[in-house]
This record gives structure tokens, sequence and C-alpha cells, in this order.
């Protein structure tokens, strides 16, 4: 089943830059990640500290409150901002 987990972290002011690659080491980590079949880093549009690491997953099943890969990733991003992890199945 394909399914995405999707990281939101929005940096404190003055975090920001050191969010940003910190974010891009922890996505080359999780790109070696069994089931994982992509790994995308977003950045909004107008807000420089707000990102998104997006896992794009392909495994029996959805891990529903996020996998332990996203979970690790929550606990370690949220020193550098507030976090939202959720999780998304493939509807068509």
């Amino acid at each position: 089943m394909k399914w995405i987990e999707e990281i939101k972290l929005r940096a404190a002011a003055n975090k920001e830059e050191e969010a940003f690659f910190r974010l891009m080491d922890l996505a080359a980590d999780v790109r070696e990640t069994k089931g994982v079949v992509e790994v995308r880093i977003y950045g909004h549009v107008t807000i420089f500290g707000d990102l998104a690491l997006r896992l794009m997953w392909d495994t029996d099943y959805p891990e529903s409150q996020g996998s332990r890969v996203g979970i690790s990733l929550k606990e370690i991003l949220k020193s550098y901002g507030l976090i939202e992890l959720s999780v998304w199945i493939e509807k068509g």
C-alpha cells in the first residue's frame, strides 16, 4: 500500500537555517530505509522557517500513528520548533 508520512516543522525565529540543514541530513539518512520510496523536503513559499519532510512509503499497511522513523524524526526536530506529523494513504 502506498502512503505518505508528512512531518511539518515551524522553526523558531533563530533556528531556521540550522533546522533546514539538520532536516537535509536526516532526509539523506532516511532514504535507505526499507519501504521508503521517496523522500522530499518542501519549504513554504513565503515563510523561511516553515519546512515539510514527506516520506513516500510502499509497505503492506500504513502506520496510522507514524512510522518508527517518522516518530524518531519528530522527536529530533522538535528541538527546532513546532512539529506536526500526519499520515496519508493513496485513495486513487
